[in-house]
């Protein structure tokens, strides 16, 4: 199957946690389909530099801004240097970035639970708060990354699936918000992916969860980068308040 050909030329897209896994191919796949693109990293800054270093090379705009999506203060400073770029408004938000701290509920700490909660799901709402109206003067788009975790719930991750629930909740009640100013909002949720994450399991746990697809395999961060881009996009302009899974039929 050939590549998809994209064309965002133009666009101006803030993608967080873009410097590893699907955050990354989503960064690469925008720049090459000519849209300038700012994204954030936490901790992984040499991996958001060769990114930035790569895409340069090939003649890309790219941006890197450092956030530590568990501080307010962190957040508010990347919305006030996105917004007082008013030479390049934001069209378009991939909220991407996440964390997990996984534990039986009964062992599960306040701070696992806290420090989930902030970063998948409080950070979105501040980020987004900041930057709506930036979206509706351009009547963009924004696509937030959830997991079949918030919708079926895995066992040891109730602070991560909860989290991943909200973000469903959340992204449904702004699409409805935000919809008259035609502004869409969608959400992605994808099952078992290959990533710096997944590659941490053992070979064991990796082929028992892939068995429990239907296509026996995890899916790929192109794979669901293609499906991001195809919601950013004008192919996708009737469809808002989704959740739309990319989980190769997990059972």
């Amino acid at each position: 199957m050939g590549s998809i050909h994209w064309n965002f030329k133009g666009d101006h897209v803030l993608v967080t946690g873009g410097s590893t896994g699907i955050g990354r191919e989503t960064v690469v796949k925008l720049a090459r389909a000519g849209a300038v693109v700012h994204f954030t990293y936490s901790r992984s800054g040499e991996a958001a530099r060769q990114l930035v270093e790569q895409l340069a090379s090939e003649g890309h705009t790219v941006n890197e801004l450092q956030c530590d999506f568990s501080s307010a203060a962190d957040i508010q400073r990347l919305t006030e240097r996105l917004t007082d770029r008013q030479a390049c408004p934001i069209d378009m938000i991939v909220n991407n970035a996440g964390v997990t701290a996984d534990s039986s509920l009964y062992n599960m700490s306040d701070e696992q639970w806290d420090y989930v909660y902030q970063v998948n799901l409080r950070a979105l709402f501040q980020l987004s708060r900041s930057m709506v109206k930036h979206l509706a003067v351009n009547r963009g788009t924004m696509v937030n990354i959830t997991s079949v975790s918030g919708q079926i719930g895995m066992a040891g991750q109730a602070n991560y699936s909860a989290s991943k629930a909200g973000i469903i909740g959340f992204s449904k009640a702004l699409a409805k918000e935000l919809g008259p100013l035609g502004v869409r909002v969608n959400c992605v949720a994808p099952g078992y992916i290959e990533t710096p994450m997944t590659e941490e399991m053992t070979q064991d746990r990796r082929r028992r969860l892939a068995q429990s697809t239907c296509l026996r395999r995890f899916g790929t961060s192109a794979e669901v980068a293609d499906l991001i881009l195809f919601l950013l996009s004008e192919h996708s302009a009737y469809i808002t308040g989704e959740v739309i899974g990319i989980s190769g039929g997990l059972v």
